[in-house]
């Protein structure tokens, strides 16, 4: 079985690249590591790769990438899932930092991609504001919960951390609480990303900002649920 060991970053597409990358910048506080006429690359302060823009024609949240163990041979991960009955695309240098990729869609139609090396990345200046630490973890809605939870520990080995009611999972590949979560839904969409912070001061400086850029909050226990109480 393969085995996620990390998230790595999401790749979203959107009608306004200059504004929604402005926004991860000066507001978040990812910094650019690369740019090309249709697409931004931000990395966090610490050289991990969170964030891909791509310019498109509608907007949300195409791909999401996960490390796995660096011994892996891509070729033995693409036979497993080829077990599986899942297509797969082998893929060189599709982001900075990535070397080699293998990619193929989860039960949703998000495509997700796997990697086993990746280096760390550096931009032209420190984060500002914000400065998150890394990417969190990603939510989904999905109309086949129980299959896209088969789909993430059968064939990533993902395991279910915790449940709100029947209706909202907690999924986790490593001591975090959890790396993706799932929602049933009408339709496959994301319902947030997440990005973690360093510790209870850095939350109240992160409240600080988004209160200065006029960014409604919206947070506490109650609000979130198992896995993160701050």
């Amino acid at each position: 079985m393969i085995k996620a060991r990390r998230i790595g970053h999401a790749v979203f597409e959107t009608k306004d690249i200059d504004r929604l990358a402005e926004h991860y910048t000066e507001v978040v506080g990812l910094v650019v590591v690369a740019k090309e006429r249709d697409r931004v690359y931000l990395a966090s302060n610490l050289g991990h790769l969170a964030v891909e823009l791509r310019r498109g024609s509608s907007t949300g949240c195409r791909k999401v990438s996960f490390e796995i163990a660096p011994e892996t041979d891509l070729a033995d991960a693409e036979k497993d899932l080829a077990k599986h009955g899942i297509r797969t695309e082998r893929s060189n240098d599709t982001a900075p930092g990535i070397a080699n990729v293998l990619t193929f869609a989860d039960p949703k139609g998000t495509e997700v991609e796997l990697f086993t090396s990746w280096n760390a990345l550096s931009g032209e200046q420190s984060g500002k504001s914000i400065a998150v630490v890394k990417l969190g973890h990603i939510a989904y809605f999905t109309p086949d919960l129980p299959k896209a939870i088969e789909f993430y520990s059968d064939v990533l080995g993902f395991r279910i951390s915790d449940w709100i009611g029947d209706y909202f999972v907690f999924m986790r590949c490593n001591p975090d609480h959890h790396t993706v979560n799932f929602f049933k839904g009408e339709r496959a969409h994301m319902h947030h990303i997440a990005f973690e912070l360093a510790n209870f001061e850095h939350l109240k400086t992160a409240c600080d900002t988004l209160a200065r850029n006029k960014i409604d909050l919206s947070w506490g226990p109650a609000r979130h649920g198992p896995g993160h109480n701050i």
